[in-house]
């Protein structure tokens, strides 16, 4: 297990049980690390969420942004697609960041 192996269970924790037992049977996370550059995942019937590890610069900034990903899942987004409205995008962004929040993650200390 690795240290973002750790991290992301930390935050799968923390998350209300029911939102576990979702995001386990249902979303796959890649967690991508230094040197890494991305790749492709392959067809899978899961949500995926993935994570540039080194592009995120402290364990709570990680933390959040795993928390506010999940709740994308959650609030049902799904892939912003290029006819979105930028409002729409917005909107979805600041619904993530309230469901995060509410989880008890926060980018401020």
């Amino acid at each position: 297990m690795t240290r973002e192996d750790d991290k992301l269970n930390y935050v799968f924790n923390k998350l209300p049980e029911d939102i576990q037992d979702k995001i386990e049977s249902d979303v796959d996370f890649y967690l991508l690390g230094e040197g890494d550059l991305g790749g492709c995942i392959g067809y899978t019937d899961k949500y995926c969420i993935i994570i540039n590890c080194p592009l995120i610069p402290n364990l709570r900034t990680f933390r959040y942004t795993i928390a506010h990903e999940v709740a994308h899942y959650i609030l049902g987004h799904g892939h912003i697609k290029r006819t979105d409205s930028i409002s729409k995008n917005n909107q979805d962004e600041k619904e993530a960041d309230a469901l995060a929040e509410k989880w008890g993650f926060t980018l401020e200390e």
